[in-house]
This record gives structure tokens, C-alpha cells and sequence, in this order.
């Protein structure tokens, strides 16, 4: 469990890395012309594309965690959290609470800015916040996710 518990919190660092850079990304553009919106939505669509595989990454090993404490059926933070050690608790619900924190304040600021060609369904489902879907034991096997010996 330990090696799960390490690798979580690594995917939310690198997801909460990725949400900074997207945000920074947008406080540092400059209003951008017609003629190259195009070109800003090619580079929104694959920050948001890289989120996703994060965020995939991170709700795989939530999952995995969960089975490996015999609670499968715990598949959000709050119910993760009385799972893992109690001096491992604030780390990990900082790093829940920050990566909730700034996706809220992504979707904010996309909502604000006028949504690129072909990015809208990307945003969607990258600002959604539905536990993964169809996840057994046997998904997570398929995966090459769940490991007994983790």
C-alpha cells in the first residue's frame, strides 16, 4: 500500500503542477487576434488533454488505494483519507484540496475567456469532477494498475 500511497501523491503533485502551468498559461497571454486563436486553442486543447491523462493517472491510483485497503468502494478523498495513516492525512488532503482548489479556478477563467474552436467538450469533461467509472479489480488488472503485492 505503501508504494500506491507514494504514487498518488505524486500524481497529484504533477496534477497540481499542470494546473499552474495551464493557469499561468493564461495570465501570461496577451488578448489574441482572429488569426490566431486557432493556433491558442491547438495549445489549450493539449495542456488540457495533458490534465486529463493526469487526472486519469490520479483516479486510477485512488482507485487502486482503495482496493488495496479493502474499501473499494471508498472512491473519493474524503473517503480515502481515514483509510491511510494519520501522519500521511494532511499532505494528502492539502494536495486534494489544492488540486480542487485550482481546477475551480481553471473552469473560472475558461468560463470568463471566450472558449476556443474545438475545445469545448475537452473543458467539459476536464473541469468535470465524476468519480471514475466502471472500476472493478479486474479493470484495474487490465490496466496493468493493480498490484497485490503494492
Amino acid at each position: 500500500m505503501t508504494s500506491i500511497l507514494q504514487r498518488l501523491i505524486d500524481a497529484l503533485r504533477d496534477e497540481l503542477q499542470q494546473y499552474g502551468e495551464v493557469l499561468g498559461w493564461l495570465d501570461s497571454r496577451v488578448r489574441l487576434a482572429s488569426d490566431a486563436c486557432s493556433s491558442a486553442g491547438v495549445t489549450l486543447q493539449a495542456q488540457a488533454e495533458s490534465l486529463l491523462a493526469l487526472r486519469a493517472r490520479r483516479d486510477t491510483l485512488q482507485q487502486q488505494l482503495a482496493w488495496a485497503c479493502q474499501r473499494p468502494d471508498a472512491g473519493t478523498p474524503s473517503e480515502l483519507l481515514p483509510l491511510v495513516a494519520e501522519e500521511v492525512r494532511p499532505l494528502l488532503r492539502a494536495l486534494f484540496e489544492e488540486n480542487d482548489s485550482l481546477r475551480r479556478q481553471l473552469g473560472e477563467r475558461l468560463r470568463q475567456d471566450h472558449p476556443w474552436p474545438g475545445s469545448t467538450p475537452l473543458i467539459a469533461q476536464l473541469l468535470a469532477v465524476d468519480p471514475p467509472q466502471n472500476t472493478t479489480p479486474d479493470n484495474l488488472i487490465v490496466l496493468g494498475a493493480f498490484s497485490a503485492s503494492a
